[in-house]
């Protein structure tokens, strides 16, 4: 787990703004009526916790443990 991942789950400044004020919300994502963003992570239903920073908007993503330690066996995501 990297130092911004830690920072941005504390509840650290925006890296982009310089904002302290987030709002997060869990998110779940699975298809039908939700938003499948999370595909190729495992099962059908995903939960994230979102964050969205006030000034700019910039929006995190933090996946459950079990999506998460299928990402890098997964065709559908890229590493970057």
């Amino acid at each position: 787990m990297g130092d911004l991942f830690r920072q941005l789950k504390k509840g650290g400044a925006c890296p982009n703004c310089g904002c302290a004020e987030r709002y997060k919300r869990r998110l779940t994502s699975g298809g039908g009526h939700s938003p499948y963003l999370l595909q190729g992570l495992g099962a059908f239903m995903h939960y994230a916790d979102v964050v969205v920073y006030a000034d700019c908007g910039l929006t995190q993503f933090f996946p459950e443990p079990e999506a998460r330690k299928n990402v890098r066996s997964n065709e559908v995501w890229r590493r970057i």
